[in-house]
């Protein structure tokens, strides 16, 4: 194989591992932020007035977390894939990413964030 078709299959690859975490990333993203949202309006933590009980749930945050959530999740990915997806594979970074992503959303929705204001 010469370094011409060398570059270009690495660059391939590249292209492609790219795409992929771009696929990936707002698939993940969405199922997570739906998940996180839901999670907090049932929590009674939803933010918005009228709504701050338990057991509060309404189907358009299920909508809202899947775009907020891909979006972040396509612009999350690439970068995801640039520094450690490519060295360690899709699939051993797959689930830390997932349950670290809903860890850390679940705990940011568990606290009281009144002293901010």
């Amino acid at each position: 194989m010469t370094d011409a078709e060398s570059c270009f299959v690495r660059a391939a690859k590249a292209l492609g591992g790219t795409g992929v975490s771009l696929l990936l990333g707002a698939a993940g993203g969405g199922v997570c932020g739906a998940a996180i949202l839901v999670f907090g309006a049932l929590i009674g933590r939803s933010g918005t007035t009228g709504t701050e009980y338990v057991g509060y749930w309404e189907i358009s945050l299920v909508w809202l977390g899947l775009l907020y959530g891909g979006f972040f999740g396509v612009l999350v990915g690439p970068i995801a894939y640039a520094l450690v997806v490519r060295k360690i594979g899709f699939q051993k970074a797959l689930l830390p990413a997932f349950v670290g992503t809903l860890v850390g959303g679940f705990a940011e929705h568990s606290q009281d964030h009144h002293w901010l204001f």
